[in-house]
C-alpha cells in the first residue's frame, strides 16, 4: 500500500481543505501493459509483480479488508519495480454473513458472483480480480472484455466454462440469478433470452488460451479464476503456488529496477490514448 507522508490543512478551521501527500510512483501497471515502448515483460518480472500483488492482498485479507476495485490502473509502479496498491475508496471491512453492495469492482475485473446478484460475498472477490490482472499481464490485453455486464458475463462463460451446480453448489443460495445461469443454453431462435443465461454450452478454455503464454502460470490462473468463490484459492495459498518456485525466480527487492525509461513509457502511452481519442471523432 502507498503510505501518506504528510497530512496538511492550510487553516485550523474545521471546514478547511485537507491535503494528503503520498509517495510518488511514476507509473501504474496499466501503463506498463499497454505502452508500445514495453515490447515484452519477462516471466521473472511478471512473477515479481504477481508476488507483490498477492502479498498486498494477503495483508488486506488477513486484516479483514476487501479492496473491491483491484485493476492494473490501481497498482502503482515506481522505477525501482516496486508495486503498490492504491485507491481504497471502495474498500470495506469484511464481516462474515454481512450483505454488501454488488455494484463494485470495475467490470473487466468483476467476479461472476457479483454479476449473478450475490450480496453476501467476501475476500474471494479480490482474488478473481488478481486472476484477471494476471491474465492481462500474460496476454497484454484485457482478459475478459465486455460492453456491459450481460456481455461480460457471457465472455466469462466463454473463458471459464458454463457454470454448473456440481462446480458451484452454494451459488443457488447466494446468487439470485443462478437459476438463469444454470438454465440450458439457448436453442437457435429461442426468444427466452436472459442476461445470465448462457448463449451456448462452453468448456473451460483458460489452458487453451494461456498455456502457450505461460505453461507454469496457467495452473495458478486456473485457481485464481475459479467460478466458485469457496473453491477459489486464497491469496496466502496462491503465494505458495508452484509458479513462484519453478523456472525463473521472481525478481528480488533491489533487482526489480525497470529496464525501460519511465518517462518514455508514459509519454508513449499518452500518445497512444490521444491517437485513439482522435479516432473517435
Amino acid at each position: 500500500q502507498v503510505p501518506p507522508h504528510e497530512i496538511y490543512t492550510p487553516t485550523p478551521c474545521y471546514a478547511s481543505a485537507v491535503y494528503m501527500v503520498f509517495e510518488y510512483l511514476e507509473l501504474d501497471l496499466e501503463i506498463l501493459i499497454q505502452s508500445p515502448i514495453v515490447k515484452s515483460i519477462d516471466e521473472a518480472r511478471v512473477k515479481s509483480v504477481m508476488q507483490q500483488l498477492l502479498e498486498g492482498v494477503h495483508f488486506m485479507h488477513k486484516n479483514n479488508v476487501m479492496h473491491r476495485d483491484l485493476k492494473p490502473s490501481n497498482l502503482l509502479v515506481n522505477r525501482r519495480g516496486d508495486v503498490k496498491i492504491c485507491d481504497f475508496g471502495l474498500a470495506r471491512s469484511y464481516k462474515p454473513g454481512h450483505a454488501y453492495t454488488g455494484t463494485v469492482i470495475t467490470l473487466n475485473y468483476r467476479p461472476p458472483e457479483l454479476c449473478l446478484g450475490c450480496r453476501h460475498y467476501g475476500p474471494p472477490v479480490d482474488v478473481w480480480s488478481v486472476g484477471a490482472i494476471f491474465a492481462e499481464l500474460l496476454g497484454r490485453e484485457i482478459a475478459i472484455p465486455g460492453r456491459g455486464e450481460d456481455d461480460y458475463l457471457q465472455n466469462v462463460y466463454a473463458v471459464c466454462g458454463t457454470p454448473s451446480e456440481a462446480d458451484w453448489p452454494e451459488a443457488k443460495r447466494v446468487c439470485p440469478k443462478w437459476r438463469e445461469a444454470c438454465a440450458p443454453p439457448l436453442a437457435a431462435g429461442d426468444p427466452g433470452a436472459s442476461p445470465a443465461r448462457p448463449r451456448e454450452p462452453y468448456k473451460r478454455a483458460l489452458a487453451d488460451k494461456y498455456g502457450k503464454l505461460s505453461s507454469l502460470g496457467t495452473p495458478l490462473l486456473e485457481r485464481l479464476l475459479t467460478l466458485s468463490p469457496k473453491q477459489r484459492v486464497a491469496a496466502k495459498d496462491a503465494l505458495d503456488d508452484d509458479y513462484f518456485w519453478e523456472g525463473d525466480e521472481p525478481l528480488p527487492p533491489g533487482a526489480r529496477a525497470l529496464p525501460w525509461d519511465v518517462d518514455s513509457v508514459r509519454a508513449a502511452r499518452d500518445d497512444q490514448l490521444r491517437s485513439r481519442k482522435r479516432g473517435h471523432y
